[in-house]
């Protein structure tokens, strides 16, 4: 079954790139921000991780919130896009800064805040995305989840009539 998760749209461009000496294209100028986990993406294996990606990139998430891998396809200012893998589908989608997105069995969605975007709390069954930096070329990519089992009863949609 192809799963579909919903979250905004934002198509952005990487512009006036110059080449470090390690070789990663980044603005003139722009300082990459620190992550807790460096680029060390196997950290993401149990689905709680703070990790920078420069560039495409497949994050594991041990199937925490039915995702059982998360890649980065593209890093700009503003925003990632990414591509979701599991056993049941997958998706993708666009993850701004401002927002987060929870992913779970069955669903997922975003909310978007105004300032600081709250770290997400560890919920069962869910896993939650946020960006806590995005330079042109470089973003912090934040995991959060909490142990594996049915998302909480509250983000289970009920229908009239199919036993809700």
């Amino acid at each position: 079954m192809n799963r579909k998760w919903l979250t905004p749209l934002l198509l952005l461009a990487v512009a006036g790139c110059s080449t470090s000496t390690t070789g990663e294209a980044h603005p003139a100028g722009e300082v990459l921000p620190n992550a807790a986990d460096g680029r060390n993406y196997a950290a993401c294996a149990d689905g709680n991780c703070e990790v920078l990606v420069t560039k495409p990139v497949d994050l594991p998430a041990g199937g925490r919130g039915d995702v059982d891998t998360l890649s980065i396809t593209r890093i700009g200012p503003g925003g990632v896009d990414y591509e979701l893998k599991s056993a049941h589908g997958s998706g993708s989608g666009n993850l701004t800064t401002g927002c987060v997105s929870t992913f779970y069995e069955g669903g997922g969605g975003s909310a978007c805040y105004s300032g600081d975007v709250p770290r997400p709390e560890a919920q069962t069954g869910v896993l939650a995305v946020r960006l806590t930096g995005a330079p042109a070329v470089g973003a912090v990519v934040q995991l959060v989840s909490g142990p594996p089992g049915p998302p909480p009863e509250s983000l289970v949609p009920h229908i009239p009539g199919f036993g809700g």
